[in-house]
């Protein structure tokens, strides 16, 4: 009998103790979320909403400085370096707000499903959001760089040849026009490699356009196209251009009319706020 009791008692605790080992992962993994658990939760997703307008103040100033550094002579190497604080600015900016939107996974309040799927539908196009103006920024540089600086030199590649022999002249034109694309078409390469869309496109048709004018400027010197027909051979690639061009700016705008939109952040935060307040 005495053994038996034990062993009862033995059994009777062990139930006990999985009884609690249980309860304790239902209200670790299955319970539903209680005000403290979604005051937590309000406070990180507080912390990734005030983070984000630095995202965009800094992508202004950095993109924005760009421009007016190349106006002022610098080389692509000057130019990064007098813009290394602003680039640094928006990439510290990049990667807080990213790991704030994702601290949030970490949150017990998304046993809440209505709380899951608002999260999901905000982070997703959060971190989109994010991305897009990262590789915007990346590709910028690249853009600058070639339009401002290593491809400008093209359109005046028959500056400073002096003499009188049309022949001689269109091959000193032709020399110049491949030698100042060489560099140009290793950013116009990287460019369209862009994982931003609308640079991947400008890229891709600015390159067409560099090796078309390349084209045409060998066969002016070799005498197979005479000055009409490289004009009119010059111009068409220019038309392709210029249409890639409205392409790349209209999908940009598009892109930030996409990131302009804050609904899915604003029923998000609002979400939280809410519960936070014990609201049901």
């Amino acid at each position: 009998m005495k053994k038996n009791s034990k062993l009862l008692i033995v059994l009777g605790s062990s139930v006990v103790l999985v009884a609690v080992v249980l309860a304790a992962l239902w209200l670790t993994l299955w319970a539903q979320p209680g005000v403290q658990d979604y005051q937590a939760a309000h406070k990180t997703a507080h912390t990734a909403e005030t983070s984000y307008p630095a995202i965009k103040k800094t992508f202004t100033a950095y993109i924005g400085s760009l421009p007016a550094l190349y106006k002022k002579g610098f080389t692509p190497e000057d130019v990064d370096a007098f813009s290394k604080k602003d680039r640094e600015a928006f990439n510290g900016a990049v990667r807080t707000h990213t790991e704030n939107v994702k601290a949030i996974e970490n949150e017990k309040a998304l046993r809440d499903d209505e709380f899951k799927r608002l999260y999901d539908t905000y982070a997703e196009k959060e971190l989109a959001n994010v991305e897009y103006l990262a590789s915007y920024a990346s590709a910028n540089t690249l853009y600058s760089s070639a339009t401002n600086y290593t491809c400008a030199d093209i359109y005046t590649a028959s500056r400073g040849i002096e003499t009188d022999d049309q022949k001689k002249f269109y091959e000193q034109y032709a020399a110049n026009t491949i030698s100042y694309a060489e560099d140009c078409l290793k950013d116009l390469k990287e460019l369209k490699s862009s994982t931003n869309k609308p640079f991947s496109v400008y890229g891709t048709a600015y390159e067409k356009m560099i090796n078309s004018r390349k084209t045409a400027v060998e066969q002016l010197a070799d005498g197979k196209l005479s000055q009409t027909q490289f004009a009119a051979a010059s111009q068409k690639g220019i038309e392709k251009f210029e249409k890639a061009t409205s392409v790349f700016i209209v999908a940009h705008k598009n892109a930030l009319k996409t990131i302009d939109d804050t609904s899915a952040a604003d029923a998000f935060y609002a979400y939280t706020h809410k519960k936070s307040e014990g609201t049901k």
